[in-house]
C-alpha cells in the first residue's frame, strides 16, 4: 500500500508542506503548517491510505511528527502538545 507522507519545512523564510512535488503553503507557523499537514494525512489515513507527517529539524533532517493510527486525532492542545509538534517528536500515544 503507498504511503502518504507529508513534510513540513522551512522554504525560502516560509512554513509550506510538500507531498510529492507539491507545495501548499505558505503558513504563518510552524504549527499551523504542521496542524494543515496533520488534516492532510488524517483524511488519507480515512481512506485506507497509509499516512505520516514529517518536519524538518534545524539540521535539515526529517523525523516523524504524527502517524496516522497511532497518534491521536485531533492533535490534542496545551503545552505538551505545542512542545510535541514544534520538536517533531516520536512520542506515541498513550
Amino acid at each position: 500500500m503507498p504511503r502518504a507522507q507529508y513534510f513540513v519545512t522551512k522554504r525560502n523564510g516560509e512554513w509550506k508542506i510538500r507531498a510529492g512535488y507539491r507545495y501548499s503553503g505558505p503558513y504563518p507557523t510552524k504549527r499551523k503548517a504542521l496542524q494543515v499537514a496533520i488534516d492532510f494525512a488524517e483524511r488519507d489515513g480515512q481512506a485506507g491510505r497509509e499516512a505520516q507527517v514529517l518536519v524538518q529539524g534545524e539540521d535539515r533532517l526529517f523525523r516523524p511528527a504524527w502517524t496516522y493510527g497511532r497518534d491521536p486525532y485531533p492533535v490534542e492542545t496545551g503545552a505538551s502538545a505545542d512542545s510535541k509538534l514544534a520538536a517533531g517528536s516520536n512520542a506515541k500515544s498513550g
